[in-house]
Order: structure tokens, then sequence, then C-alpha cells
């Protein structure tokens, strides 16, 4: 039998943040001392900068997100517009995922602009009645207010408990490839000795990844594919090794588990666009951009998107509005969907371009 003691670090990974520091050196730099002294002050991966914990981690996927960052980081210092010193320190201090995913999708879309002709004036300007939308941009002698917002997933969702476990497992130092038979909205209920799920807590999720972690320590790897993580009655999930690579990092997670299976809720998406109308000033044109990369209930439905274009005409709104999604390997608004349109703004130069780049 071929038992393994894992390393149990929490911690950002001092070798692997350096050396991405070097590929990443605008990145690194808004971390300041932080990268030097990493060695002497280890950052736990629950409280560090999300750019620190991005750098250390080792993963492909985190590639394309740092160029994306890296590319906007250089263009707006070069650039340099109003705001822009302050949203490069947030950057590098965001500890919590909901903010640094929020600062990107702002970075995203003010990037995007800039490609295609739109000029970035300020980042998070103060108006004159004292709101703090998140972009100022124009074109020639017009401008625009534009409010990003990314909400996450409702609280219920079955979508966020998998997210959790995924990213739990995957920090788990095993070296094996598992696959994993996560949380469903309707699958439980095909199953007499479980109840239909509603709401899985952040505590069942640790759960699991601890039990997956003290069990792959004594995982005979000789005898694979193995169950580490067997269902029962209140715990759902299963999780099988199929191989083991004493050199791989972590854990590689193959998953196995649909969306939330709940219908869209569109009174939630239009109570937010309207609560972010509010920081919008009067008088002045203004967008709502709305980053669903986080709400996957909404991906491909567009039936609940039209229902909510239905239920926004009935308020007064900004002149536009619009959804999109996007990805570290693009780092651009994708997907993108107009839910509202002010005809008199389209016929206006920066209009008439921003309705064109956004619905072509």
């Amino acid at each position: 039998m071929t038992r393994r003691s894992l390393p149990q670090s929490q911690y950002v990974a001092v070798q692997a943040v350096r050396a991405r520091a070097a590929e990443f050196p605008r990145l690194a730099e808004l971390l300041g001392d932080r990268i030097s002294t990493l060695g002497e002050s280890p950052a736990h991966l629950d409280t560090a900068p999300r750019l620190l914990f991005l750098l250390g981690e080792t993963g492909d996927g985190t590639e394309p997100l740092l160029g994306g960052l890296e590319d906007a980081v250089n263009l707006f210092d070069f650039r340099s517009p109003q705001g822009w010193d302050g949203v490069r320190r947030q950057l590098g201090r965001a500890n919590e995922r909901s903010h640094f995913l929020s600062l990107s999708a702002e970075l995203v879309i003010a990037a995007w602009l800039v490609r295609h002709g739109v000029r970035v004036l300020e980042f998070e300007p103060t108006t004159s009645d004292g709101k703090r939308p998140d972009l100022l941009v124009g074109s020639a002698s017009e401008e625009c207010f534009i409010e990003v917002v990314t909400p996450a997933m409702p609280a219920s969702s079955i979508d966020r408990a998998n997210t959790r476990l995924h990213v739990g497992l995957e920090r788990v130092e095993s070296g094996l490839t598992v696959e994993v038979s996560g949380y469903n909205a309707h699958a439980r209920t095909q199953d007499p000795d479980q109840d239909a799920i509603s709401v899985v807590t952040n505590t069942q999720v640790d759960d699991v990844v601890s039990e997956f972690r003290q069990k792959a320590t004594r995982l005979d790897t000789s005898e694979l594919p193995a169950t580490v993580v067997q269902a029962r009655p209140g715990q759902p999930v299963a999780i099988t090794a199929v191989d083991y690579d004493p050199t791989q990092p972590g854990t590689f997670v193959m998953v196995s588990w649909g969306e939330s299976g709940l219908v869209p809720d569109v009174k939630r998406l239009v109570g937010i666009i309207r609560k972010e109308r509010k920081h919008l000033p009067e008088g002045y044109p203004g967008a709502i951009l709305v980053d669903l990369s986080r709400w996957s209930d909404f991906r491909g439905a567009d039936y609940y998107l039209v229902q909510a274009e239905k239920q926004l005409a009935r308020h007064q709104l900004p002149a536009f509005i619009g959804t999109f999604v996007w990805q570290g390997g693009a780092f651009e608004p994708e997907s993108r969907r107009c839910l509202h349109r002010d005809e008199p703004w389209t016929t206006t130069k920066l209009g008439r371009l921003f309705a064109r780049l956004w619905t072509r």
C-alpha cells in the first residue's frame, strides 16, 4: 500500500509568486513589498489579496486572466486618466473575491471601450450631486457615465456550493485526479433516502473538503480508481480518485453536476439594475452594464432577459442598459445584450458608437 503524508499548506506559494512576478511585472508592482516579504510573512489563501493569490496559482487557467489584467494596467498606466491611481491601489489590495472580480469587470469594459475608440476620461468620478459611478467615458465633446455591476448568484444557489467545493478540492495537495459528483438541484429527489436540495451551507461544503483531505492521506494509490468520499443520506457528494501524479500540484478536479436548475430570478435582476440607477447623476447620459459571469442561471436564458427588458420598460431608465459575460481568456465583454437604449441618445455620436459596438 502506498500512503502519503500530504503538505497541508494553506498559504500562497512563494516560489510560484516570484516566478510569475517576473512574467507580470505591472501586476507585481501593484502588490508593493508584499512579494518580497512573503517568505517572512506568509499569506493565507483565504485572506491574501486576490492578485497575490492568482500569482501563486500554477494552473494554465489563470495565465490568460493575469495577461489581460497586465495589459489593462499597462494601458491605463500609459493613458493615466483621472482616478486611475485609486483603482490601481484597490486592485492590488482587494482580498475579497467579489471585490476583485468587480474591479476586473470594470477594467474589462474600460479596456474594451478604449480599443474601440472611446476614451476613458475618469475612473470613479465624483459628480456634482456627490455620486460615484465607475467610469466617465467620452468621444469628441460628448460624455457618458457608466456603472458596471457584477451580481453574484443568489445565496441559495447550488452553483455557488459547487464552485466552493471545486475550489476547495483543488487546494488540497494530493497529486490526485478526481471525479466529483457534486450538488444537484434535482438528483436527490429521486433518492428515497434524500430530501430535495434547496440550500447548501459553506460549512457543509467545507466538511466534504476536510473529509477528502483526511482520507486522501490514507489512500492506496496503487489501487485506482478508488472511492475517497462516498455519498450518503444528508451528504450527496461522491469523490472518486482515478489517477495519481506525485509531481502534480494540488488536486485535479473533474466535475459532474448541472446548473442550479432554478428559474432565473428576473425580479432580482431588475431590482439590481434599478438600484444601480441611483449611482448615476441626473441630467446626464448614463449606462448600466451588468456582468452576468457569476450568475449562471441567466446563461443562454434569452427568454428571461426579454422578460427583464419588459419589466424595466415600466421604470425611469438611463440612456443604455446592457448585459455581458467575460472570461479571463478573452478579457472582453462577450454575449453582449441590450436591455434598453434611449433612442434620442443613440442619435448622438457617442450614443450611436456605443450602441453599435455593444450590439454588433
